[in-house]
C-alpha cells in the first residue's frame, strides 16, 4: 500500500479491523472513516444522554419539552432544569433533542387520540 499521505486513515472496507487483506483496505479521510463506521453500525451516534457532555437525561428532557409544548417560558425553564435560557431555546427550536421532540409529539398525539 506505500505511505499514508498525512490527514488520511487506512479504512477497513468490511468493518473488521482484524481483516487486513489488501483487498479490504483503502485510505480515506479521517471524515470518511467516520461516515463508514456510523454506515456499518460500528460507531453509534452519541445523542442525547449517551453523549457524555450531555446537561439532561432521557427523561429529564421529555420533561422539558412537554413543559415547552405547554408554554412555559425558557427564562422559567432555565431555573426549573438548571440551564441557560439559550440552551432552552436550542431544544425549543429542535436544535438539541431533536429525537425527543419526535417522542413527545408522538406522546401528545397519543393522549389527545385517547
Amino acid at each position: 500500500m506505500g505511505e499514508i499521505p498525512e490527514k488520511m486513515v487506512v479504512n477497513h472496507k468490511d468493518g473488521n479491523k482484524f481483516n487486513n487483506n489488501v483487498s479490504n483496505l483503502e485510505i480515506i479521510t479521517v471524515s470518511q472513516n467516520n461516515y463508514h463506521a456510523h454506515a456499518l453500525g460500528l460507531k453509534p451516534n452519541m445523542i442525547g444522554e449517551r453523549n457524555g457532555c450531555s446537561k439532561l437525561n432521557d427523561d429529564n428532557a421529555l420533561k422539558l419539552i412537554k413543559d415547552i409544548m405547554t408554554g412555559m417560558r425558557n427564562k422559567d425553564l432555565g431555573v426549573k432544569y438548571n440551564l441557560h435560557p439559550q440552551y432552552i431555546s436550542l431544544i425549543r427550536h429542535k436544535r438539541r433533542w431533536k429525537h425527543m421532540w419526535k417522542i413527545a409529539e408522538r406522546a401528545t398525539t397519543s393522549e389527545t387520540a385517547t
